[in-house]
């Protein structure tokens, strides 16, 4: 009798299946209870919400642009 046989190590796949797709969903409802918490507020140049000011530093990475188009760049949806 072998005790790691096909049924066994079918049923090892199958619980180590469903653990990883359980954390798979703990973490997605993490990250979905963050993007919740964070703060939106009015946009000074755009209309709509933002949870990014166009400041500076933040805008430093698109160069030389008009603040409404950092802030455009900055709060745009994924």
């Amino acid at each position: 009798m072998k005790f790691l046989g096909k049924t066994h190590i079918i049923i090892m796949f199958v619980i180590l299946f469903a653990c990883a797709v359980w954390i798979e969903i703990k973490l997605i409802e993490m990250y979905l209870e963050y993007e919740k918490t964070q703060k939106s507020f009015p946009c000074l140049h755009i209309t709509g919400n933002c949870k990014v000011k166009p400041t500076a530093k933040n805008c430093e990475q698109f160069g030389s642009v008009p603040d409404y188009w950092c802030e455009y760049k900055l709060n745009r949806e994924l």
